[in-house]
């Protein structure tokens, strides 16, 4: 169907439900499902770290067919409609029809139409399945194929702007979504780029001792400053806004602290430095709130991190007292514990503190994951053997800092046949994981990656919530340490060794 045609019709579902001038905060939604016994109706919105639900119910469409929810300020939310996701932007007291068809077909009527019927068409001309494709081209590829499908979209949003006639706080809202999209879609991709760069420089270069500052592409630097400042995408709680906030942090603030030619020594100072730096960033003081917490829940999923934790989290509770955030963050806290290990190390023990502690002197459960060359290896493969386990990720930045130190283990202890070296990665992608392991010629003891039904076994048995995390079995199967010392820790080396002559 023609791009004219699609508007044509979008125009007369516009007209056809009518003007509402009394406005209250509740929004009232009609959903018509064709062909439908029930209507399974729920209503999502995404905070900082969790999905919020705002209503989840189930409609006899033979009686009723309105659901009604309270709103006290504009909102961008997910509605599920049986098996059918729609991204719907609402307003306190919008009174609107949604006829759910199959995504590309469906279409709303009355308050909010002219946003939401534009959200509707645009996911059909931008697909994830075309993001996701893009997301896998060279730079080169890339910045060509985003630029082209940028303009296309472009036309499309003028198009549809002058022929439904948006006002002009819908025309502002639309730019801004318009807008948001690419600079997500970009600053992801720079993300991925630029960790890959990091680690392939550093794998290169480490015996050369010759590093060279990452410099993306022009086409790919943030050239979105503005989106920063702007409070109604960080007010309707967009989740798109969000994860651009997100890259931000990762890409523009936190990743510049890391120096790669530094990558074997620990930096448990990122999280305070990347915190200052925010403290001096000119950002709306919700945003700057915000990117402070993210940095803050960030930290808090990553062991390895030391007091310097508490110092950002007690500067964040006294900057912001009030902080809708500190309930969320506070949960996260009480699940780590802090413990010295000596004068001269100090780490966080992960979340389920009390039942971490449970799993020590366990018999293990046995779980399997694939080599690079897709052997099949299970942790029963290595009975009768002392047991370090690493779970890491190609993505996670305190992972691959440990990663030096495991070395520098394993190689202190090569001579010892009984003690074995299992990295567990937990990628969901394997493409950077067998790339990470073919740039990294040194590489020490047994790599497989753990993934579907198996990492559920990670998460249930062994309580993996977040990496990295480290693990020690004994010769006879038995958990010793649930959460194991980091290999930087100096710990774990005289640990192992007393175990085994024991």
């Amino acid at each position: 169907m023609k791009v004219s045609s699609i508007i044509g019709i979008l125009i007369i579902c516009i007209l056809a439900f009518g003007c509402h001038t009394e406005k209250s905060d509740e929004v009232t939604l009609v959903i018509e499902k064709q062909n439908a016994d029930s209507i399974a109706v729920g209503i999502f919105h995404l905070s900082i770290w969790e999905i919020d639900t705002l209503l989840q119910i189930t409609l006899d469409p033979s009686k009723d067919k309105t659901i009604r929810i309270n709103l006290s300020k504009p909102l961008m939310t997910s509605i599920h409609v049986n098996d059918v996701y729609y991204k719907v932007y609402l307003e306190p007291g919008n009174k609107m029809k949604l006829f759910s068809k199959d995504s590309n077909e469906s279409f709303f009527e009355g308050d909010g139409a002219v946003i939401n019927n534009y959200l509707l068409r645009n996911k059909t001309l931008v697909s994830n399945e075309i993001k996701a494709a893009l997301k896998s081209e060279d730079e080169t590829a890339f910045i060509k194929k985003v630029d082209s499908l940028e303009i296309v979209s472009k036309k499309f949003m003028e198009t549809y702007i002058k022929q439904v006639a948006a006002s002009d706080s819908d025309i502002a809202i639309l730019q801004k979504f318009h807008q948001l999209e690419y600079a997500l879609l970009k600053e992801e991709y720079l993300f991925y780029l630029h960790n890959s760069a990091f680690l392939q420089q550093y794998y290169d270069n480490k015996e050369k001792g010759v590093y060279e500052d990452f410099s993306p592409p022009a086409e790919l630097k943030f050239a979105s400053a503005n989106l920063l400042k702007d409070t109604l995408l960080y007010n309707i709680g967009d989740s798109d806004y969000q994860g651009l906030l997100f890259y931000y942090l990762q890409e523009e603030i936190h990743n510049p602290l890391i120096d790669a030619k530094n990558l074997d020594k620990p930096n448990y100072q990122l999280a305070l430095k990347t915190n200052k730096v925010l403290e001096r960033g000119d950002y709306p003081i919700k945003i700057k709130e915000h990117l402070m917490a993210k940095n803050i829940h960030l930290w808090m999923q990553a062991p390895g991190i030391g007091y310097e934790l508490d110092s950002i989290w007690d500067d964040f509770k006294a900057r912001f007292p009030n902080s809708k955030y500190t309930v969320g963050l506070q949960k996260q806290y009480n699940k780590i514990s802090f413990v010295s290990l000596d004068e001269k190390s100090t780490t966080v023990v992960n979340s389920n503190g009390e039942k971490l502690a449970n799993l020590r002197n366990q018999k293990f459960e046995d779980f399997y994951g694939l080599t690079a060359e897709g052997t099949k290896i299970s942790l029963s493969n290595y009975s009768g053997k002392y047991i370090y386990i690493d779970f890491w990720a190609t993505w996670c930045g305190p992972c691959r800092e440990e990663l030096p130190y495991s070395k520098k283990l394993a190689k202190e202890l090569h001579d010892k046949d009984d003690i074995v070296f299992l990295f567990v990665s937990i990628d969901k992608k394997l493409a950077p994981w067998k790339k990470f392991l073919e740039k990294d010629i040194d590489r020490v003891g047994e790599h497989i990656v753990v993934q579907d039904e198996q990492l559920k076994i990670l998460e249930e048995s062994y309580l993996l919530t977040s990496i990295p995390r480290y693990m020690l079995i004994d010769e006879t199967g038995k958990i010793i340490e649930p959460d194991a010392p980091r290999p930087s820790s100096g710990l774990t080396k005289e640990l192992l060794l007393k175990l085994r002559d024991q």
